[in-house]
């Protein structure tokens, strides 16, 4: 039987230790490279950022029309195509897209807001907020389920928060072992076995969602998308009821003017690809 105390493995796992824990900054580092970074100034000298971000929060705050509202968003997509993207220009464009009862743009910026930055205070609740706008409900299968309940913490938990939780584990692991080796420690063996079971399960998420993920994260955008069983108008429906803009969606395929979508529910069907925006195309 193989125990975790045991001088030789103690030995052996301290030594690979820092190439592990090596392993985990690249797999954070490398494969996450195409997260969003904030972009502070702009290329276009014409634009004042500063200026036309407070202009377009006061027509957002003084909006009586849908028209004024379509023009403080019309500010901060300037902002956007000037370059200047974080987290407070996009939640407010999202708040914006709520107030104009435009649900699938609203949930497409406040995802994008915590790309940015995670920890908003605001922009995850008003997502989860604008979320249950949306008309079209799916059904999971039950075996979706299982695994979300299961595995609660692959879902409840965004990648940074997993990758750096997995990197403490790791760590503490680590440093635990080594200290073992010199001098005892007070319930060593649970801390190590907590810590190697956080590890295990943090690192099969992270590792899930870099390595075996397939396809692209979008939102329906398009007010009402025909779903058809292929990439032209004469193919059959997929559901007998247009969808409403904001579910989210798994972009499969591209082909032409057309995205294969996988939705919520495991149906597969394919859209025009004006009405589906992914997570990661910026203004």
């Amino acid at each position: 039987m193989i125990r975790l105390d045991s001088p030789p493995l103690q030995k052996t796992l301290t030594l690979l230790g820092p190439v592990l824990v090596g392993l985990v900054f690249t797999l954070g580092g490398n494969l996450r490279a195409a997260e969003p970074t904030i972009v502070v100034t702009s290329p276009d000298e014409k634009l004042d950022p500063e200026r036309t971000f407070a202009h377009a929060n006061s027509l957002f705050e003084k909006a009586k029309s849908d028209e004024d509202l379509q023009s403080a968003a019309n500010g901060y997509r300037r902002l956007l195509a000037g370059g200047v993207r974080n987290a407070h220009v996009l939640y407010n464009l999202g708040n914006t897209h709520l107030r104009l009862r435009e649900h699938g743009l609203a949930i497409l910026y406040f995802r994008q807001a915590l790309r940015f930055d995670p920890n908003h205070p605001w922009a995850g609740s008003m997502l989860e907020y604008s979320r249950r706008q949306v008309i079209d409900r799916f059904q999971a299968s039950e075996d979706d389920g299982l695994l979300d309940t299961l595995f609660f913490w692959h879902s409840r938990y965004d990648f940074r928060s997993r990758l750096w939780t997995l990197i403490v584990a790791l760590l503490t692991f680590w440093v635990l072992l080594t200290l073992r080796l010199y001098t005892r420690i007070p319930f060593h063996r649970f801390s190590l076995t907590v810590t190697l079971l956080v590890s295990i399960a943090m690192g099969g998420s992270v590792i899930s969602e870099t390595m075996l993920a397939s396809g692209e994260a979008a939102v329906l955008v398009a007010d009402k998308t025909e779903v058809r069983s292929g990439n032209a108008k004469d193919y059959d429906l997929v559901f007998e009821q247009p969808i409403h803009s904001g579910v989210e969606v798994t972009i499969l395929d591209t082909r032409g003017l057309w995205h294969q979508l996988q939705f919520p529910g495991g149906d597969i069907g394919w859209v025009p690809t004006s009405a589906a925006r992914l997570i990661d195309e910026f203004d």
